[in-house]
């Protein structure tokens, strides 16, 4: 998850360097209410390395949390 006031750009960015497609949540700040967007994105170990060196260049200010997911169904993906 990356929480950003840049989702669009951030979301560019994801597709530029990975060829990963995202998705954009609208979202607000819990403490002063600014809207932001929270992009959501499935990549390998390595592909990730290169989103979050891309993401930080372009966002310092990006609130970055990762984790792994045990599996994923959808379109562009498979169970193995």
């Amino acid at each position: 998850f990356i929480v950003t006031a840049k989702g669009k750009e951030i979301c560019r960015i994801i597709d530029q360097c990975s060829r990963r497609g995202s998705t954009m949540l609208r979202s607000r700040g819990g403490y002063r209410q600014d809207k932001k967007d929270t992009v959501m994105v499935v990549s390998s170990s390595k592909e990730m390395y290169h989103i979050l060196q891309a993401v930080k260049a372009n966002d310092s200010e990006a609130f970055i949390i990762l984790t792994e997911a045990n599996e994923i169904h959808g379109n562009g993906f498979s169970v193995h």
